[in-house]
């Protein structure tokens, strides 16, 4: 089996992670819940770590072959194979946060990989990682969404915060065949791994 290289990653990235925010990018949960729902098994045993400040800039970048095609507000979604493809990774953090850094950099590539995304949140919402899908063509999702703050937070309506997550994933992306991340503007009803019942004659409603 052909390993997966750097290269390819960045091919898959650009395609997976684009065509799942045109099925939920800023829409309700419902969109959401209906990419998660293609996305099979969920993965369990990953660990994640994540940094936020003002949105001012990006707290992490990539430095990409080809610098012609940036992303939307500096937003990044990577996966990390191997200790080389760190190295394009730059990190601005704020101070007390060199342990996100440290979670990235210091994997254990030869069992292990990392997700790696970047973006701007509402400064009023938290997020959270609903959950990681891997499907049996070797296609890779993450799904996350948004969770209103506090009301007494301090954060102004209409600001906008950078959040940085990355999830380190219990399995190399050996055999990975692309990647994508759907993102739900509310956490009230998450997005959920679809398992549709059978009908009479076995197959799905």
């Amino acid at each position: 089996m052909q390993s997966w290289s750097r290269r390819h990653a960045l091919q898959a990235l650009a395609t997976g992670a684009l065509a799942a925010l045109a099925g939920c990018s800023g829409s309700g949960s419902s969109s959401s819940t209906r990419t998660a729902g293609r996305r099979g098994t969920p993965v369990e045993g990953y660990d994640e770590r994540r940094v936020r400040r003002d949105a001012d800039r990006p707290l992490v970048a990539i430095q990409r072959e080809n610098e012609d095609d940036p992303r939307p507000d500096g937003r990044v979604h990577e996966y990390l194979t191997s200790a080389e493809d760190t190295d394009a990774v730059t990190f601005d953090l704020p101070d007390g946060a060199g342990n996100f850094r440290t979670f990235v950099t210091e994997t254990d590539f030869e069992s292990a990989s990392v997700m790696l995304v970047d973006r701007q949140v509402a400064a009023c919402s938290d997020l959270e990682v609903v959950g990681v899908y891997r499907d049996g063509d070797g296609g890779l999702d993450v799904q996350f969404c948004s969770a209103e703050k506090p009301a007494d937070a301090a954060c102004a309506s209409g600001d906008r915060d950078r959040v940085a997550v990355a999830i380190r994933l219990p399995f190399t992306g050996e055999g990975l065949t692309g990647f994508g991340y759907g993102w739900s503007s509310s956490c009230r009803t998450r997005p959920r791994p679809f398992d549709p019942p059978e009908d009479d004659e076995g197959g799905a409603e």
